[in-house]
């Protein structure tokens, strides 16, 4: 599980815990050293969403 600022591991794709949104990553992401931002749908990972910033928001399925 990641949070809002966790850097993506792996290419791939993770899923929004709250809302079931996916997004895939790369390898040039990986390689560009990208950040989990907030969910775009939900607003998971920000002051006003389901989560808060500090709480785990993604997570890897495949």
């Amino acid at each position: 599980m990641y949070k809002v600022g966790d850097k993506v591991p792996r290419a791939g794709r993770y899923q929004c815990i709250v809302c079931g949104l996916i997004l895939e990553f790369l390898p040039k992401h990986i390689e560009m050293g990208v950040l989990f931002n907030s969910c775009p749908l939900c607003f998971a990972g920000t002051e006003n969403g389901p989560k808060k910033p500090e709480e785990d928001i993604w997570t890897f399925i495949g």
